[in-house]
Order: structure tokens, then sequence, then C-alpha cells
């Protein structure tokens, strides 16, 4: 039986193949009882799910702590 389209390779550690099938679930793609980490990547490349980046998420982590840091400063004053 061949394929009627291309397959890719992934790479990817055993912990991010465990997050995208997490991810997999979650969204409903599935196959069988298994995530479907195809299916996962092809509606992403397809534009039907559509992915967001958290903006500055380390900046703004840092910047948190540093004004805990400050709070802490102040309150032994």
């Amino acid at each position: 039986m061949s394929r009627k389209q291309e397959s890719i390779t992934l790479s990817v550690s055993e912990e991010e193949k465990a997050e995208l099938g997490k991810i997999a679930l979650e969204l409903g793609f599935i196959w069988g009882d298994k995530p479907n980490i195809s299916g996962l990547v092809k509606a992403i490349a397809q534009h039907q799910l559509a992915l967001t980046k958290k903006p500055h998420s380390k900046e703004i982590e840092e910047a948190i702590a540093l004004i805990q840091e400050g709070i802490n400063q102040l309150s032994q004053l």
C-alpha cells in the first residue's frame, strides 16, 4: 500500500513528543485512541489552527522578579 502524500521526519525529544501528543489530544487530533501529531502539524500547515507566541514572556518574568525584589527591599526600610 503506497502513501498518497509526502512524508517528513520530525526529530524531537521524548518530552517534546509527549507534549505534542498532549496538545493533539487536547485539541481533538486523534487516530483511534492515540494522539495524532501528524494531524496537528497538518492543521497548522493548512492554517486551520492558529498559533500565538507569548510576547516577551521571559522579559516579563524578569521584570516581575525585579519588581518583587524592589518591594522586598522597600518593606525592610
